[in-house]
């Protein structure tokens, strides 16, 4: 009874969201290669240094029983190799008390 219940909504899901993409406009950009860069816009070869907090969770056992939540935290040092693509290393830290 439940997975008949769960298998018509996610019929109902899959339904509303291919009409959904069905009826989307399509956006198109030209690229004029005489216009400057904008702001938005990274030139190749800039430096970028991202610094991303977070949340840390443990999902599974035996993590969930072990640990509580805590915190993540991630730094990037990224070099802009064309307008569109970054490479670069990262480092990530997480924290999580036991309890």
């Amino acid at each position: 009874m439940v997975s008949k219940i769960i298998s018509i909504f996610l019929s109902k899901v899959a339904l509303i969201g291919a009409t959904l993409l069905l009826f989307t406009q399509v956006a198109q950009a030209g690229d004029d290669p005489a216009v400057e860069p904008g702001p938005l816009r990274t030139r190749p070869g800039s430096f970028a240094l991202k610094l991303e907090p977070g949340l840390a969770i443990p999902m599974t056992d035996p993590q969930s029983r072990i640990y509580n939540f805590g915190g993540a935290f991630m730094v990037k040092a990224l070099i802009a190799v064309t307008p569109y693509l970054d490479l670069g290393p990262s480092v990530s830290f997480y924290a999580l008390p036991t309890g």
